[in-house]
C-alpha cells in the first residue's frame, strides 16, 4: 500500500501501546457517558443517544490526543483528512459496500457457530419493543452514519497517523486493526471477528489512498448497504432479533470479486487523483518557529 506524503504534525510519538490507551479511554468515557444516561433515563436507552455519546466521546479523545501529540497541529491533519478526488473516494464507497456480501456471510456463519442466547435475544426484544418503529429506525440510521464518521476519526484517522509516525505504516496498519477489533469485541464477543475483517478492510483503503476520508466513505457504504440488505430481507431497516441469512452462492461469489476488483484499483486511482490535484499553498510556520 503506498500513499502521498502530506503533512504529519506529530510531534511527540505514539506507539502501538499509547494507541492501545487512548482506544481504552475512548471505551471508558462511552460507558461513563453510557452509565450517566442510563441513570437519568432508566435502563432502556436509545440508539440515538448511543451514537450521539460516542461521538462524544470520540470528540473527546480526538481533543486529547491532539493536545498530548499535536499541540500545534490542525485537526485535519491530525485525523489525516487529506483531499481526496472523486474517483478513489467512489471505488472506496463501492469497495465497502460490496464488502457486505463476504462479511455478511462470515456474520452469518458465526452467528450459526455461536448463536444468540435466548435469554439476551429476549432482553434485546423486549428493550426494542416498547420503542416506536419510527424511533427504532432513526436508531439503526443514526448508529449507521455518525458511528462510521468518529469510529474512522479517531481509529483510520488520529491513531493510524500518529503510529505511522513513530513506529512505521506496517505497525499502524496493525495497530489498527487490533484496537479496532478489540473496540467492537469488548461489547459484543461475537463482533470481534467481523470487526477485525472489517478493520482490515478500512485500514486498507486508508492507506491505499492516504486519506482518511476514503476509511469513512467505505465504512459508510458498508453500513447503508448493510441497511439497505435488512429491508430487502426483512421488510425493514429495524428487524427486532432475527438471525442474518446466508448469501445466495452467486451474489456472494459477485460481491467478493468486485471488492477484490476496487481493492485493487483503489491505489491506482488515488495516485491518478494526486497527480491531477494542484500543489498545496505552503501553510505557515508554527508561532515561536
Amino acid at each position: 500500500m503506498s500513499s502521498p506524503r502530506g503533512p504529519n504534525p506529530f510531534e511527540r510519538p505514539m506507539g502501538p501501546l499509547a494507541a492501545v490507551a487512548w482506544v481504552v479511554a475512548l471505551i471508558v468515557v462511552f460507558v461513563i457517558g453510557l452509565d450517566v444516561l442510563g441513570a437519568l433515563r432508566g435502563p432502556s436507552i436509545d440508539e440515538v443517544s448511543v451514537a450521539l455519546i460516542e461521538a462524544a466521546a470520540a470528540c473527546a479523545v480526538l481533543f486529547l490526543i491532539a493536545r498530548v501529540h499535536a499541540p500545534n497541529g490542525a485537526l485535519a491533519d491530525i485525523a489525516g483528512a487529506r483531499p481526496l478526488g472523486f474517483a478513489p473516494l467512489l471505488a472506496a464507497a463501492l469497495m465497502g459496500a460490496f464488502a457486505i456480501g463476504p462479511l455478511g456471510e462470515l456474520y452469518a456463519r458465526l452467528l450459526h457457530r455461536f448463536p444468540i442466547a435466548h435469554e439476551r435475544a429476549a432482553e434485546v426484544a423486549s428493550a426494542l419493543v416498547v420503542m416506536t418503529r419510527g424511533q427504532r429506525i432513526a436508531g439503526v440510521v443514526a448508529v449507521s452514519t455518525i458511528g462510521p464518521v468518529v469510529e474512522e476519526l479517531v481509529f483510520r484517522g488520529a491513531l493510524a497517523s500518529g503510529v505511522e509516525r513513530s513506529t512505521g505504516r506496517a505497525t499502524a496498519a496493525f495497530t489498527s486493526v487490533a484496537t479496532f477489533a478489540l473496540f467492537y469485541g469488548l461489547f459484543e464477543p461475537r463482533q470481534l471477528a467481523i470487526g477485525g475483517a472489517l478493520a482490515i478492510l478500512l485500514t486498507y483503503a486508508r492507506f491505499a489512498t492516504g486519506s482518511v476520508l476514503a476509511a469513512i466513505a467505505a465504512h459508510l457504504a458498508f453500513r447503508c448497504a448493510d441497511m439497505a440488505h435488512d429491508a430487502r430481507v426483512f421488510g425493514t431497516l429495524d428487524p427486532l432479533v432475527t438471525e442474518p441469512r446466508t448469501w445466495p452462492l452467486a451474489l456472494l461469489v459477485g460481491a467478493t470479486i468486485a471488492t477484490l476488483v476496487l481493492a485493487a484499483l483503489l491505489p491506482r486511482l488515488a495516485r491518478a487523483s494526486a497527480s491531477e490535484a494542484p500543489p498545496a499553498a505552503p501553510r505557515d510556520p508554527p508561532r515561536g518557529a
